[in-house]
């Protein structure tokens, strides 16, 4: 989870982390088209927080609002991965 202070209220935003080779991306769940890259995990994260701040900032207080769920206190998160065939084998 990561977590971000606008006008001294917490938000809690949960986060996907992506190691590929040598760099670190985030992916920011609730926030469509937020994320950070970075070469340690450390600078990924520290990146998103900086763009996640700078979102919500750019927000109505209406769009604030609707961001109330994500200002309760973090819940466990289970990630697993999923995969798929596509296109599907047919077995017939």
């Amino acid at each position: 989870m990561s977590e971000v202070l606008v006008d001294s209220k917490k938000y809690h935003f949960p986060v996907v982390i992506d190691k590929e080779n040598n760099s670190y991306g985030i992916h920011v769940v609730g926030l469509e088209g937020i994320f950070s890259a970075g070469p340690t995990f450390e600078d990924a994260k520290k990146k998103a927080a900086q763009a996640i701040q700078q979102h919500l900032a750019s927000l109505s207080p209406e769009e604030l609002q609707a961001l109330e769920p994500y200002t309760s206190e973090p819940q466990e998160v289970k990630v697993e991965v999923l995969s798929v065939v596509h296109p599907p084998e047919n077995h017939g």
